[in-house]
């Protein structure tokens, strides 16, 4: 063959390889294009491979079946427990109401003046079973505190017969108000206000005043008495009220509530509270007891 002819022959079988190569090279982009489009939408099931197309499935209205969901290595489903449910708050129970029991006591009252009187003493321990408690003025109204040493000597000579109760009047002071101008209820001029009874009060809205009170309760002997009588725990309630200098914030109720808590706490001894609206008693855990009018009046 001549050499012309031979360079044809190599000519044609170049364009064929090179033919081969370029449709090989077409072949590797459109599989590799494919399998990048199709590899969201092939699934693997029991029965081989699916393949899925959604927006066929929207022009057929067929969906695709679900997956299979996977089983345990042991052979057995695969069971997925639902989210337990939210725990729901459970209310606060109400507490029970503490029962108020009426009770009945029979007492006598022993003014200060009256605590180193014989005659008096004689009087009251010679009643008997007439009485059961007797109440014994250790703070009057007027402020006056009564001895720890006369009080006890008191105690001894009515004996262990009956309870004794120590009587504490709170705010209505005509002592400490004269004592200390800072500790009294002012009028609008900027002197001391006076009641109906020309009686001065304690402002119970000054702090040192409490603590004040809170001191002296405490000091009552509770060797000596059973428990205390808390009286005149409220604001005044006669006289010119609208002349008085009072702050409005906290409300009245609300600074009377505080004082009587920080008095009950400075005692060990059981607290018994006059009632303003009825004149009872109430003490010791809620039990109440009824008292004649001015009964406590010295």
């Amino acid at each position: 063959m001549s050499r012309a002819g031979r360079y044809r022959g190599r000519k044609r079988l170049s364009r064929i390889l090179g033919g081969l190569g370029l449709a090989l090279l077409i072949v590797s982009l459109l599989a590799a294009t494919s399998f990048l489009f199709l590899r969201d939408h092939i699934t693997r099931t029991d029965d081989g491979l699916l393949l899925s197309f959604p927006f066929l499935e929207r022009l057929t209205g067929r969906a695709s079946p679900p997956p299979a969901e996977p089983s345990d290595p042991g052979g057995g489903d695969l069971i997925v427990d639902p989210s337990p449910p939210a725990p729901e708050p459970t209310p606060t129970p109400e507490p029970d109401p503490v029962p108020v029991v009426n009770i009945t006591i029979s007492p006598a009252f022993l003014a200060q003046r009256d605590i180193n009187s014989s005659a008096r003493l004689d009087e009251l321990a010679a009643m008997g079973d007439e009485i059961d408690t007797i109440i014994i003025e250790v703070k009057s109204t007027t402020g006056a505190i009564a001895a720890a040493d006369t009080l006890a000597a008191a105690a001894e000579r009515l004996g262990g017969r009956v309870q004794l109760v120590a009587y504490f009047s709170a705010l209505e002071d005509n002592s400490i108000t004269r004592q200390r101008e800072l500790f009294g209820i002012k009028h609008t001029s900027g002197v001391n206000w006076l009641d109906a009874n020309q009686s001065r009060w304690i402002n119970p809205y000054v702090p040192e005043t409490r603590e004040w009170l809170a001191a002296q309760l405490s000091a009552i002997d509770p060797d000596v008495f059973a428990a205390v009588l808390i009286d005149k725990l409220w604001f005044p309630t006669e006289g010119r009220l609208e002349v008085t200098v009072l702050p409005d914030d906290p409300p009245r109720d609300e600074i009377i509530e505080t004082l009587k808590n920080e008095l009950i706490q400075s005692t060990v001894l059981p607290c018994w509270l006059v009632d303003l609206s009825t004149g009872g008693i109430t003490y010791q855990g809620g039990t109440y007891a009824e008292f004649p009018q001015g009964a406590f009046d010295p």
